[in-house]
């Protein structure tokens, strides 16, 4: 039997911090001991009692132009806020057809993720990060592949 997983796994699970490498956002989140990551390269918002906290477009709003861009970001800047709140417990997972997902988490934050570029474009990956066995599950606006 082959193992997959589904991002339902996350289901009672923590989001444990949020980061970023260039415009590839990354969640990682445990449950039951085991480390999964979920990596975002389209649309995301943050809302926090139902204000945005934290968006892609933010990773593009550079502060300050005479310093290095590599952590002068607004999204830098809030991250940082919102990483203070975690970990947060996962409530709710919810994926459209069009794998659109939004995760609700405990303390009113919810992260909605848009796969809104084109069908062969990677929206999003979910795997676990000790496992190299296990395939990840990869998301586009049409379908999903491990």
């Amino acid at each position: 039997m082959e193992n997959k997983y589904c991002i339902d796994m996350l289901l009672g699970g923590e989001l444990c911090e949020i980061g970023r490498v260039t415009d590839l956002v990354w969640w990682e989140f445990e449950k039951d001991g085991i480390l999964y990551s979920l990596h975002t390269q389209c649309s995301f918002r943050v809302t926090h009692e139902g204000v945005s906290v934290l968006t892609r477009r933010s990773i593009y709003n550079i502060i300050d132009e005479k310093k290095d861009s590599k952590s002068n970001s607004l999204f830098d800047k809030n991250v940082i806020t919102v990483n203070c709140l975690l970990p947060l417990k996962v409530l709710r997972v919810e994926c459209s057809t069009m794998n659109d997902l939004r995760i609700v988490l405990s303390n009113q934050v919810c992260i909605e993720i848009f796969a809104d570029s084109d069908v062969e474009d990677e929206q999003w990956r979910f795997f676990m990060i000790v496992d190299e066995d296990f395939p990840a599950l990869v998301a586009y606006s049409n379908r999903v592949e491990y």
